[in-house]
């Protein structure tokens, strides 16, 4: 699976190694990734949480993914 900046986070986490990547960055800033499994906010793409955190996940990091 090609991970995009348009590629929603739910269908990231559904993969062993999405999982951990989304789940380690999540933990880095302090928060819980399991609100991310289900529901709207698994719906939310790369490039829509890097405009909603206001730069804390940069271009630059969700490129690295």
């Amino acid at each position: 699976m090609a991970v995009t900046k348009t590629t929603p986070i739910g269908e990231i986490m559904k993969t062993p190694a999405g999982y951990d990547i989304i789940m380690k960055a999540l933990y880095s800033f302090g928060l819980s990734g399991e609100f991310l499994k289900k529901g709207p906010l698994s719906k939310l793409t790369l490039e829509k949480i890097s405009k909603l955190t206001a730069g804390k996940v940069s271009d630059e990091f969700i490129d690295s993914l």
